[in-house]
């Protein structure tokens, strides 16, 4: 390659990696492995080609159509510290394209960078000589297959005993250009062409103040194996921290044992025609909302401005709940001033060790430790809890990279964080393991339910905040979930009674009804828990120590 075409290639390669190179230097929350599993991952995505392209001129006028989007990319980086996410790209998509034009022209002078870069790459790019060549195809090759072959394999094996970069995970996916753009835009055109609303309750907001409502769903997270809760291992060594700004409900039933029927109740209001939810109620009420999920997709989700969810068996088994955290962190830099988002996590769901790295390896032997495979028995309880609670340690660090980022906003924030159901864990003569039985247990149905605001929220609310605080030993449901959120965000709506909230002082507690396995209505949380009683231990065991 003569010495004018390697400094072409050079300039060129720059410029197509600097994406890459700015998301490092901008984004904000990003921790050290994110960084570099960004810059490798921006690699592997520009190397990829060379390994069937020997032809430099026709390598870099592949990459051409992408071009003018850089300096766009790396200007909303920098203006938003975060990667663009699926808020704008939906925006481009059902924006009016003469409102669009007149937003783009208010960027004056700097639109001068889009034809300048790309007119400059393009001539760079066919100035190439035609007999330059990349020379080391066969050892791009073999470095392409090294680090798909360590990414894949850190994912799972290697994440149980070291910690390394996040190489392939969907959170990296979402941070690496053009990627990201490709992935915001399928995502934005398959939830156009299946959204589904549901029933409405006219929702309306009494003020038009700027305001973050954060409703977090976790999965099989039972009440009473946080160490917030007195649990006597310390699982939430950050909410323990923090327990000052916490509020954590100590009576809280789910209504239901599986998620199909567990997370409608919580979202959703039944109403005449129908089921209202909490998205459309939020949307109605002039809201931006969000719905960010690590589980499949629902009716429920389909309605949200912007969704993310997970796509096949692989998300199951190996995206973390992490890969929330950046399209979130994207949404609520960059969907207005009132927003809505709901974070539903995989949280402890079974296979437990799946749901952690090793930084959450906190408790041993896990269930790999002793090479149980698949559903443990009750003779190997004390691996099964080891590792149950390895996915609330997770939690824990969950939550704390959340509220970091709750917690650069001037706005009022709430946040209101409620598992799914529980878990049963070999609690009781029955030894019961899991959920999902046609008939659940208490622990299948006794869940945290815990909130956060911030300062700015707290000053302005003080009178709910208050009212939550004096209800915290209050029987709660699920079903109570919907109009309280409503009333912490200052949204009214048609049927809504304040006695319904236990935001409110005049909260009304209620019977708590159960669904069984078909639908049905079944017997209350309560009459469960007291028709087993009597068969349950007269304590309940101390977990076994940790062992670091």
């Amino acid at each position: 390659m003569r010495a004018v075409d390697r400094l072409k290639f050079v300039l060129l390669g720059l410029l197509l990696w600097l994406p890459g190179l700015a998301t490092p230097a901008l984004v904000q929350g990003l921790e050290s492995g994110e960084l570099l599993a960004v810059v490798l991952l921006t690699l592997f995505v520009l190397a990829l080609p060379l390994c069937v392209i020997r032809s430099l001129r026709c390598y870099f006028l592949l990459w051409a159509p992408v071009v003018p989007l850089i300096p766009v990319y790396v200007f909303l980086c920098a203006y938003y510290r975060s990667v663009p996410g699926d808020v704008l790209i939906s925006a481009a998509l059902h924006t009016d394209w003469r409102d669009s034009l007149t937003m783009v022209a208010a960027f004056g002078w700097k639109l001068l960078w889009v034809p300048v870069v790309t007119l400059a790459y393009l001539g760079l790019s066919w100035s190439l000589g035609a007999s330059a060549r990349w020379p080391w195809r066969k050892p791009t090759l073999a470095l392409v297959l090294l680090y798909a072959m360590v990414g894949l394999l850190g994912r799972q094996d290697l994440a149980q005993h070291v910690k390394l970069p996040p190489l392939f995970d969907a959170q990296t996916a979402n941070l690496v250009f053009p990627v990201n753009v490709l992935l915001s835009l399928q995502r934005s055109l398959a939830r156009d062409g299946q959204q589904r609303l549901t029933a409405s309750v006219q929702g309306r907001s009494q003020d038009q103040q700027a305001l973050l409502v954060v409703l977090v769903i976790g999965e099989s997270v039972r009440r009473d194996h946080l160490s917030l809760n007195g649990y006597a291992r310390p699982t939430t060594p950050w909410m323990d921290r923090h327990r000052d700004e916490l509020i954590s409900f100590r009576d809280v039933a789910s209504t239901a044992q599986w998620t199909a029927a567990a997370v409608p109740r919580i979202v959703t209001r039944q109403v005449a025609g129908g089921h209202a939810s909490l998205i459309q109620t939020f949307k109605e009420a002039g809201f931006k909302t969000a719905w960010l999920s690590n589980q499949e997709v629902t009716d429920l989700s389909r309605a949200a401005d912007v969704l993310d969810h997970s796509t096949d068996s692989q998300d199951f088994h190996f995206r973390k709940d992490t890969s929330l955290l950046l399209p979130f962190q994207s949404f609520v830099r960059q969907g207005g001033p009132r927003q809505l988002a709901v974070l539903h996590m995989m949280g402890s769901h079974f296979p437990y060790e799946e749901r952690y790295t090793n930084e959450a390896r906190v408790f041993r032997p896990t269930l790999s430790d002793s090479g149980v495979p698949g559903h443990p028995e009750a003779r190997h309880k004390r691996e099964a809890i080891n590792s149950y609670d390895n996915t609330v340690v997770a939690l824990d660090q969950f939550m704390a990279r959340l509220t970091g980022t709750l917690r650069a906003e001037q706005r009022p924030v709430l946040m209101l964080y409620t598992s799914d159901h529980g878990e049963s864990l070999f609690d009781d003569q029955d030894q019961l393991f899991m959920h999902a039985r046609p008939t659940p247990s208490c622990q299948d149905l006794e869940v945290p339910l815990l909130v956060w605001a911030n300062e700015a929220y707290r000053r302005d609310r003080g009178r709910q905040m208050a009212a939550l605080q004096a209800n915290l030993d209050r029987k709660i449901s699920h079903r109570d979930v919907f109009p309280t959120v409503l009333d912490l965000a200052g949204i009214a709506w048609l049927g809504q009674t304040e006695a319904d909230s236990f935001a409110s002082p005049v909260f009304v507690e209620k019977p708590r009804p159960l669904t069984d396995l078909y639908g049905r209505p079944s017997k209350t949380y309560d009459e469960l828990c007291r028709a087993e009683a009597p068969l349950r231990p007269s304590s309940r065991p101390t977990p076994p120590a940790p062992r670091h």
